[in-house]
């Protein structure tokens, strides 16, 4: 299974040679820290921390004495937050925060810690489980404090690696899709992690999955993963096939999907499977924005 453990890295380890240009990218974490108050341009981010059994903190987003939001977010009759050991904070990279320049958009401040471009407010949060669960929210705080990702609306998960893959300013967004984890009724260990890129649209001021902008990123890295014959009945490995096809179906190559599966799936549930791979990716959210006509 030692082929199939590589998808586990890919929220944290992208990076990738294409157009003959090594492309790096860095994990968003590297910029980021835990710290008790963080005061920027009007806006205070102060962590907040419940005493009970376990010790529960939130960061809190405030501007002119006004509470704006809470992360993680509160529930009505939940208690919510980063959870740390009993009595103390340990582990305080669980909980985290950070300004970064990741949109390009021009500063209008005169703050010249962030020369040319306003940064955007990024928290996040770790469960501390073995492969799961990090959240992260982002925020741009001007002209207006408003989100502009979560990972919920696009089931995308993992760490996020960050890359200005097209050159023009911005930073891309690269996370991978939980879709089809335990997904075919395989194991976490035998499943697909297809790459979601998000760049930044400064018309609806999110970000968004951009896929089919950068196909050639996307192949480069497709590369990386062996991709052999599924024909073993007794210990197959679906995860490398079922990546390719998902990743070429995120880039609209469905005829080149459907012939990999065809060439490469030699067991009698070949025509369930295919079914079971529309159907599943027919709930992704990120394929439906990207095989849209309407974004």
């Amino acid at each position: 299974m030692k082929r199939i453990l590589l998808f586990l890295c890919f929220g944290f380890c992208i990076s990738s040679l294409a157009a003959g240009e090594e492309i790096k990218t860095e994990n968003i974490e590297k910029s980021m820290a835990s710290p008790e108050k963080l005061e920027y341009g009007g806006y205070k981010i102060e962590r907040v921390c419940k005493m009970n059994r376990f010790v529960t903190c939130n960061y809190t987003v405030s501007k002119d004495g006004k509470k704006l939001v809470t992360f993680p977010a509160e529930l009505a009759g939940q208690e919510t937050g980063a959870m740390f050991g009993e009595g103390k904070i340990e582990h305080t990279d669980f909980l985290k925060t950070g300004l970064l320049k990741l949109t390009g958009t021009p500063l209008e401040t005169k703050d010249l810690a962030f020369k040319g471009f306003e940064p955007e407010l990024v928290l996040m949060t770790f469960s501390g489980g073995a492969h799961c669960c990090w959240d992260y929210k982002i925020y741009s705080l001007f002209p207006e404090f408003k989100e502009i990702f979560a990972v919920e609306k696009w089931a995308t998960g993992y760490g996020i690696a960050i890359a200005d893959l097209d050159k023009d300013g911005a930073q891309e967004l690269i996370q991978t899709s939980l879709v089809y984890d335990y997904g075919f009724d395989r194991p976490h260990v035998d499943s697909a992690f297809p790459l979601v890129v998000f760049k930044y649209n400064a018309k609806f001021k999110q970000y968004l999955p951009a896929n089919r902008e950068f196909t050639e990123y996307l192949l480069q890295e497709l590369k990386k993963i062996p991709l052999t014959p599924v024909d073993n009945e007794k210990d197959p490995a679906y995860s490398p096939l079922i990546m390719n096809v998902i990743t070429l179906l995120y880039l609209g190559r469905d005829s080149e999907a459907w012939e990999k599966f065809d060439k490469y799936f030699k067991l009698k549930n070949k025509e369930a499977l295919r079914k079971e791979i529309l159907r599943i990716i027919s709930k992704d959210p990120a394929y439906i924005f990207l095989s849209s006509s309407k974004k």
